[in-house]
């Protein structure tokens, strides 16, 4: 296993205080949550292995969806609930109003078995004898639609999130707390919230096999206690070094406001820099975990001091160096592309070739003479500028560059 291989532990419900039943925005809340929480991860790492709770509810919203299509039996005998129940919050939910349930008086002499009997009839395109009976066929298939349309609409918001892009590329991997189940058990009663309650349990033990530190959000962190008692009391040797460059790679302003595409291709195009900031981070991590307990509270508290003290003083001194060259080649091209500066080099070409005493410095144009000084600091400029991309702190430095030179082109800043 890489050193940085990260595991990231992620439980957006928590973070975001969202509550038991989640409306489509809410849901679309919980994608957004793990993409941002990822993108430094995604930045420095090998691998990713995410574990949230978000998969699990949206396996559930799956079981949901398999029932709706699947097991006419259950979901008529939820439309009959509904016309029994015309206070239900769902009928708001879904849409519905009074007119498209069926009154006590309608479902007089109705029953679930000869409905569902001839609701196959229906569903092919006859009519049954029954007024009422075909009547509550046909707004229950109205229903059906409606809901399939819902729970289809809360799946896709919480499940659609660009961490595919990173799934496709081979660096991430994406698993729920709990087990992975077959749809069709999620149809038992009480299985659906069974399975998402036992998440928890699953948790402890997938917890307790890992051997570095895992990245979670500290807002999770205290309706998480109990399941990440179960940490190793010391993660393996060199398995806090992605947990500390990850939470250093969160200091680039504006990175979450990259899309997940753009943050890989940010990583593709800074290859050549991002060993050297592994290794800057290694011998960041093992520095700071020799005087710390390896808790994810002191790793933090530490990285911040480290941040203010050296980080971010070298990175002004990179950002100094690379600027210092900028001047000095922007210099160089005025002298060289002004129309006064290449009228005196023609002249002074003139005068010297006139002289008999004309000596070598003589031939030169003026402003090559003019510039010879600035050529020097150039010279001295570009040097530093090599030096600043030896640092192994530049891979950092160049993608705070990058994100802000997007920024300036699409107007965002926080």
């Amino acid at each position: 296993m890489s050193l940085f291989e990260i595991a990231a532990i992620s439980h957006p419900m928590s973070a975001l205080d969202l509550p038991a039943r989640i409306s489509v925005p809410e849901g679309q809340l919980l994608a957004r949550y793990d993409e941002a929480m990822l993108k430094p991860a995604l930045l420095i790492a090998d691998k990713v292995d995410l574990l949230s709770i978000r998969i699990d509810y949206t396996n559930t919203l799956k079981g949901s969806l398999f029932r709706l299509r699947n097991m006419h039996m259950r979901t008529l005998q939820d439309f009959w609930g509904l016309c029994h129940n015309p206070d239900s919050p769902e009928i708001a939910a879904l849409g519905l109003s009074p007119s498209d349930l069926l009154n006590d008086e309608e479902l007089v002499g109705l029953t679930r078995e000869a409905l569902l009997n001839d609701l196959w009839s229906i569903l092919d395109g006859k009519s049954v004898d029954n007024a009422n009976q075909d009547r509550f066929l046909r707004k229950y298939l109205d229903y059906l639609a409606r809901a399939s349309e819902f729970e289809y609409d809360h799946y896709r918001a919480a499940a659609d999130t660009d961490l595919k892009i990173a799934e496709e590329r081979g660096l991430l991997s994406i698993r729920p707390w709990g087990l992975q189940v077959h749809p069709l058990y999620l149809d038992m009663p009480g299985a659906a919230e069974e399975l998402y309650s036992s998440a928890f349990d699953q948790l402890s033990e997938k917890i307790a096999e890992l051997d570095q530190s895992p990245l979670i959000d500290p807002t999770a962190r205290i309706d998480l206690s109990q399941q990440l008692s179960h940490l190793r009391d010391q993660p393996r040797p060199g398995g806090s070094y992605g947990l500390v460059a990850t939470k250093v790679a969160a200091h680039i302003p504006n990175l979450d406001e990259l899309s997940i595409e753009e943050v890989l291709d940010l990583r593709d195009s800074l290859s050549d820099y991002l060993t050297g900031f592994r290794a800057e981070m290694a011998a960041l991590s093992d520095d700071i975990t020799s005087d710390a307990d390896g808790a994810q509270a002191d790793l933090a508290r530490e990285i911040e001091l480290r941040w203010v003290r050296e980080i971010d003083p070298m990175l002004t001194e990179i950002r100094a160096q690379m600027a210092a060259s900028g001047v000095f080649r922007q210099a160089i091209n005025t002298i060289t592309t002004d129309k006064g500066a290449i009228t005196t080099a023609a002249s002074s070409v003139v005068l010297a070739t006139s002289s008999v005493a004309a000596g070598i410095a003589a031939l030169l144009p003026a402003a090559a003479t003019a510039a010879y000084p600035l050529i020097k600091a150039m010279r001295s400029a570009m040097e530093g500028r090599e030096e600043a991309r030896r640092n192994r702190l530049f891979f950092l430095y160049s993608a705070g560059e990058a994100v802000k030179r997007r920024a300036r082109r699409t107007g965002f800043r926080r």
